[in-house]
């Protein structure tokens, strides 16, 4: 499942407890961030997603800003896995990897 697939289904997921609390809850700037404000991945330095970043944006996989493996984004509004400190790139063998 892409992560665009997995977010819609996060999303969906929330969907009642947002309802159910309405007016209390913190607003995310974008969508890295909702991941820390949901406890799902911490982010990563700016050093090590620009680092990360320049690696995806010379790839092969690259394809007009989006990876052909995972669909994620390349410097890209759409959520970038080069911000997640749990995420790696999906290439055997990866070409970056977790950041702990």
């Amino acid at each position: 499942m892409t992560i665009a697939g997995q977010i819609r289904l996060l999303l969906k997921a929330l969907e009642p407890w947002a309802a159910a609390n309405a007016g209390s809850v913190k607003v995310a700037n974008d969508k890295p961030h909702l991941f820390q404000l949901l406890g799902a991945s911490p982010g990563v330095p700016i050093h090590i997603r620009a680092e990360r970043e320049t690696i995806c944006a010379s790839c092969e996989e690259n394809l007009s800003g989006r990876c052909r493996k995972c669909g994620c984004g390349v410097r890209a509004q759409w959520i970038r896995k080069t911000h997640l400190a749990t995420e790696r790139c999906p290439l055997e063998p990866p070409k970056w990897t977790e950041w702990r």
